[in-house]
């Protein structure tokens, strides 16, 4: 982060919103906001009256497009605002998704610049109108690309220390900006000396550079927006957090959702099933109270009682993983539980497979588990599979 940008979260970020990562983050999207909002009107105005000066429709078109990000950075500042309202009747679990919204919005208004001006310039290639272009308009259009380009740095750095999608969305709208700007100079230096039907070339280029830009922004902000799958890192971090609770013997079957910062997460606990019910409980509030500690937010444990003392116990459980780590379609065996005495007894367990794999190939590995199950252990009487959902997570799981 450059130094100016460091003064300006210093002069308008307050003390008490950094120590809150929501009101963090909507603090930071508002001033990006703003920022950009400011920036964005006085080079569009300088970008439309040079083109129009000089007869350059590549210029102009990058004029709208700078013109549009104050209508994105004006959906920032809106989505940050609603995103900041406290959860109510209708929406409990808070504002906090909005930020997906207006990142799609942003990628929307992007598409239909790009289009709108991707047809003008097409036209004039095959029309070239004459450019009129001073090298004090090049000086200034270089300039407008410099304090883009700081423009866009600053939104990367706030992107970065708040997590916030919108206000990434917002960073690649500035940087495609900087290029489309760039080709804009290019347009201008060969209308300079006459060569007329560039601008029209450029003018394409810089409507694909929109468009691309709105792809990758919609392609960014849909995915956690219907729900995309946590990293490994955070499942790591959770699962070692939850395992260092005494009397924990595994974790599995982490579930997380998100809305905004919140985050409802709801995991699997595996206890001896000696355990009293009491202490169980305890151990699972241990579990809530640390995980919700460090801020990962609100936690729901369920208890799985497994026992393990059982004398085919440990047997069983290595036969299994044995099985799963020579079979690629399965990513995770837990929960295993043995029903009835050391002489007659049945299996009872979960496996966690592979995202493509189609129901009758599940109902196919399942009775190979059934059948190796029972050829290897004679007393098993019984063996009972389940398949865990994909939005059920194990640490092991790819």
């Amino acid at each position: 982060m450059d130094i100016l940008s460091k003064l300006i979260i210093k002069r308008f970020v307050s003390e008490h919103h950094k120590k809150n990562r929501q009101q963090l983050k909507t603090s930071l999207s508002l001033l990006e906001g703003y920022v950009s909002l400011i920036l964005n009107a006085v080079l569009a105005i300088a970008k439309i009256v040079i083109g129009l000066l000089s007869g350059s429709v590549a210029l102009i078109a990058d004029a709208v497009h700078t013109l549009s990000d104050c209508i994105s950075s004006g959906v920032l500042i809106a989505g940050a605002y609603i995103s900041r309202q406290r959860p109510d009747k209708e929406h409990p679990f808070g504002h906090g998704r909005i930020e997906y919204v207006a990142a799609i919005i942003i990628s929307i208004l992007l598409a239909i610049t790009a289009i709108e001006f991707g047809r003008a310039s097409v036209l004039r290639i095959s029309e070239p109108s004459q450019i009129t272009t001073e090298w004090w308009m090049i000086v200034v259009v270089v300039a407008t690309m410099g304090i883009k380009y700081w423009n866009g740095i600053f939104a990367l750095a706030l992107a970065k220390k708040s997590g916030s999608k919108a206000i990434e969305a917002d960073f690649w709208h500035h940087m495609t900006d900087v290029l489309s700007t760039v080709l804009v100079v290019i347009a201008m230096v060969a209308g300079h000396y006459g060569v007329l039907w560039l601008d029209g070339v450029m003018g394409v280029g810089v409507s694909l550079i929109i468009l691309w830009a709105a792809w990758h922004i919609g392609k960014q902000s849909v995915s956690p927006l219907l729900g995309e799958s946590p990293s490994q890192e955070e499942l790591a971090e959770i699962d070692k957090i939850a395992n260092s609770v005494d009397g924990v013997e595994d974790i599995h079957d982490i579930v997380i959702h998100r809305y905004g910062e919140l985050r409802l997460i709801s995991l699997h606990a595996e206890v001896n099933h000696r355990l009293s019910l009491w202490k169980a409980h305890n151990i699972a509030e241990e579990i809530q109270n640390k995980i919700e500690k460090d801020r990962h937010g609100t936690v729901t444990v369920h208890i799985d009682p497994v026992n393990n003392d059982h004398s085919s116990y440990n047997e069983i459980k290595e036969f299994l993983e044995k099985i799963a780590s020579e079979n690629s379609q399965l990513s995770g065996v837990h929960d295993l539980r043995l029903v009835g005495d050391d002489e007659s007894f049945a299996v009872v367990f979960d496996v966690s497979v592979a995202a493509d794999i189609p129901d009758n190939e599940k109902h196919l590995m399942k009775l190979s588990l059934d059948n190796l199950i029972k050829v290897r252990f004679d007393k098993v009487i019984e063996v009972s599979v389940s398949f865990e959902p994909l939005f059920s997570y194990n640490t092991t799981a790819e």
